[in-house]
């Protein structure tokens, strides 16, 4: 089966079983014939482990019968495309991409070994070519078994706080603990890469963690390393449980194993709603102590407020959020999108097939598309970067509507 949608300057690829080297390197050709000639052409390749064997060689068809000198990508356990999303099965994803003019970029290649010995803010410049003074956006691949990420993502954000980046954690062969990292012809068994954009093009992002919140806000009163033991000066136990209790018949029994905590990300804010926290996992409870263990590490002073997430929440959130971008975007040319989805949304979560992917081209049509199922999601929350789970990450590629920007990225 093949996925071919095209917007002259942009075009995506999504392909399943059966698949030969042959039929993916004519479906690039084709791809290449129906977009406008460019010089400054990248692509976005993503595919699952049962192409790891003849991984460079699509790569290599990608830059020559695609004529894209640019290539990054990794391996998921599954692909998305427009209005399509592949899991479980061989599948194979492309976004082909001319780049418009003042766009500048280059792409980098990082490891751990590099994130342990690295110092300072200036090594992590010179690696990805970052400017002081740059409007840099960055889309990002990592590999979880060979990489810490939440170093990787503590070392990223002391250098590059405010720079937009967007991507997400390689999956593969879980059994093996293997996934792969691409990066023009070649695949990487380990390590990190990614697209460092400036000028020329805005990455506008859309990140839905698919919760809501529920009852009231507390403040920590007492925690230590990732364990909250006071809420408000009571057992945090208790406030959960409080919590929960408070809920009409309906949200509570969707409560059940769904149950989630958002630390409030602007302290400054009277009323909390949607999208004022950044969505960290319950990881256990301990009635006895009146604790819980989170997937954070909280300071007192902190305000949470517990979250709800399931399917009906995580089709209401994305929804939300698209609207709230097509409304930004009013008037605006998109060219392309890439989206990075949890493994475990998918038919796991909403017991129907292609349901994020159909739910972008709801908002924004059938625009060329490019994506992976992964292990963990990159993208902004307020002003910083974060690593998500069971979340959808989407990246719009939209011409840039600042001359200025463009022409200072022309001059350089």
């Amino acid at each position: 089966m093949t996925k071919l949608e095209v917007m002259n300057s942009s075009a995506s690829i999504t392909l399943h079983e059966p698949i030969t080297l042959e039929t993916i390197s004519q479906e690039i050709i084709n791809c290449r014939k129906d977009l406008i000639p460019s010089k400054s052409r990248i692509a976005f390749v993503f595919m699952t482990e049962h192409f790891f064997a003849m991984a460079e060689d699509i790569l290599e068809s990608v830059r020559v019968d695609g004529h894209a000198g640019t290539v990054v990508g990794c391996s998921g356990s599954g692909v998305l495309g427009t209005n399509t999303e592949i899991e479980q099965s061989p599948s194979f994803s492309l976004l082909m991409m001319n780049l418009p003019q003042g766009c500048e970029f280059n792409t980098f290649r990082y490891n751990q070994e590099f994130i342990e010995n690295q110092t300072s803010s200036e090594e992590w410049f010179e690696k990805i070519g970052k400017k002081k003074g740059d409007q840099s956006k960055f889309v990002v691949f990592s590999d979880p078994f060979t990489v810490d990420s939440l170093a990787w993502m503590k070392s990223w954000n002391a250098a590059l706080d405010h720079s937009p980046t967007t991507g997400g954690l390689a999956s593969g062969n879980m059994g093996n603990r293997q996934s792969r990292i691409f990066l023009n012809g070649q695949s990487f068994s380990e390590g990190g890469v990614g697209l460092h954009l400036s000028g020329g093009l805005e990455i506008h992002t859309v990140v839905s963690q698919g919760c809501i919140p529920i009852g009231k806000s507390h403040i920590i009163t007492k925690a230590e390393q990732n364990i909250i033991f006071e809420l408000g000066g009571r057992p945090a136990y208790e406030v959960l449980s409080e919590t929960v209790d408070s809920l009409n018949d309906e949200l509570k029994n969707r409560a059940q194993g769904n149950l989630f905590i958002g630390f409030v990300m602007n302290e400054y804010k009277e009323k909390f709603k949607r999208g004022d926290f950044l969505v960290r996992n319950l990881l256990g409870a301990d009635q006895a102590m009146g604790a819980l263990a989170v997937g954070e590490w909280p300071h007192v002073g902190q305000t949470i407020q517990f979250q709800l997430r399931d399917s009906k929440t995580a089709h209401e959130d994305l929804e939300h959020w698209l609207e709230e971008k097509k409304s930004e975007l009013k008037g605006k040319q998109i060219l392309s999108g890439l989206m990075f989805v949890c493994n475990g949304r998918g038919k796991n979560l909403f017991k129907e097939g292609n349901h994020d992917a159909k739910t972008v081209a709801k908002f924004f049509g059938d625009i060329p598309l490019a994506g992976f199922f992964c292990n963990g999601e990159i993208g902004p929350v307020g002003k910083s970067n974060f690593l998500h789970g069971y979340t959808a990450s989407l990246a719009l590629f939209v011409e840039s509507s600042d001359p200025a920007a463009t022409a200072s990225t022309q001059s350089k």
